[in-house]
């Protein structure tokens, strides 16, 4: 299946350099279970998603986006894909993308944080959840706290730009601030399972 990814490279295709055999090191662990429930927050061009439920065949997938990119990060995937397009261009993308497994995906457009705490309050939980939306630090923070409620026990948490940079941005606004945080405050309650550009915690 040929997937467009209007240059949001990422695990799917080993960026980093081994980071494919690593993630997929982590759905194997996701086969003991049955029907496997999959959150992934930020989804951009859905590449991720359809990877890990072709991967899984056993498992419904959940994505949160806004496709609501700012221009300085789309400028960013223009480069990468040698081209320009619109942030329009990359919700059309997603659909193409997913268009094979709608009776296994269910998609929210809307902020993450909102849509969270409605799949709180409908009392949902996930065997797996990955963090790969916002790159500010404040944002980063609240995606984890509420991803954290909706994983279930023995669940997997998966956190894309771990070390995550930007030249001039401020260190204090990175995602790596939040993640340590929240590392922190619940510590003793998770075993890290992969640290690198990309950390894999198991809820414990």
């Amino acid at each position: 299946m040929e997937l467009e990814y209007c240059g949001m490279f990422n695990w799917t295709v080993d960026c980093p350099l081994n980071s494919k055999n690593i993630f997929l090191n982590m759905l194997n662990s996701l086969k003991i279970y049955d029907n496997i429930k999959i959150l992934e927050i930020g989804t951009y061009t859905g590449t991720s998603i359809v990877s890990m439920l072709m991967y899984l065949p056993m498992s419904s997938g959940t994505v949160i986006d806004n496709w609501n990119l700012s221009e300085d990060e789309l400028e960013g995937c223009r480069h990468v894909a040698g081209k320009h397009f619109t942030m329009e261009h990359v919700h059309e993308t997603f659909i193409e993308n997913t268009k094979n497994l709608t009776d296994r995906l269910t998609v929210i457009e809307n902020d993450s944080s909102v849509a969270m705490v409605e799949l709180i309050n409908a009392k949902q939980t996930f065997d797996f959840i990955y963090v790969d939306a916002s790159h500010t630090s404040l944002d980063c923070a609240m995606d984890l706290a509420l991803a954290w409620v909706l994983l279930k026990p023995n669940g997997l948490l998966g956190i894309d730009d771990y070390l995550y940079y930007k030249p001039g941005a401020s260190q204090d606004d990175l995602p790596k601030i939040a993640v340590d945080n929240f590392l922190k405050k619940f510590e003793g309650r998770y075993i890290i399972l992969s640290s690198g550009y990309r950390l894999f915690l198991k809820k414990i």
